[in-house]
């Protein structure tokens, strides 16, 4: 299945002048740092907040972070920040 003519394009301008796909394919950047930490760049929000559960919305799907005692330690339009022990992160694409 071919990609769409606008990604394709983007993914063309990317190669070509050496820019990261997560920027010009909208795409999320992720950050593990242990067990404990996670940064998540170009997300879409968050969805659903609470110390076992983080959902956060990505372009196409949303990341869903499972853990204990986790708390958001930043939140910005760009980036989200979080903490506290991670037991599993899953993917669900919609795109």
């Amino acid at each position: 299945m071919a990609a769409p003519k606008g990604r394709s394009l983007r993914r063309r301008i990317s190669d070509l002048f050496g820019l990261p796909k997560e920027i010009t394919l909208d795409l999320p950047r992720m950050s593990i740092t242990g067990h404990d930490h996670l940064t998540v760049e170009n997300h879409k929000g968050i969805l659903e907040y609470g110390p076992e559960r983080i959902r956060i919305g990505l372009a196409g799907g949303e990341m869903i972070i499972d853990g204990v005692d986790l708390h958001l330690a930043a939140l910005c339009r760009e980036e989200a920040v979080i903490h506290g022990p991670i037991r599993s992160i899953r993917f669900l694409m919609t795109a």
